[in-house]
């Protein structure tokens, strides 16, 4: 499995962003 993957349920912020985004499944997309 890839190493850069993180743990479901991970809590991560963007670079240059004040959102935090929880990490609870995998190939999603983001609807624009």
């Amino acid at each position: 499995m890839n190493s850069q993957l993180l743990p479901i349920g991970s809590i991560v912020i963007l670079k240059e962003g004040t959102k935090k985004l929880m990490i609870f499944g995998r190939k999603q997309q983001v609807e624009t």
